[in-house]
């Protein structure tokens, strides 16, 4: 698919980890809470990962 720009995004590489870790610090993190009475639905296949 030669000429059509756009279609990879730009690579990004971190130089400055010292400050990515500071920023990455005030963010914060994610937390996700799960019900601890929640069922699994999902049927087992045998198989490892996705």
């Amino acid at each position: 698919m030669e000429g059509m720009s756009g279609l990879n995004p730009p690579a990004y590489k971190t130089l400055n980890w010292p400050e990515y870790d500071k920023a990455r610090k005030r963010r914060r993190s994610l937390t996700i809470r799960l019900d601890p009475e929640m069922a699994w639905a999902a049927q087992p296949t045998g198989k490892r990962g996705r």
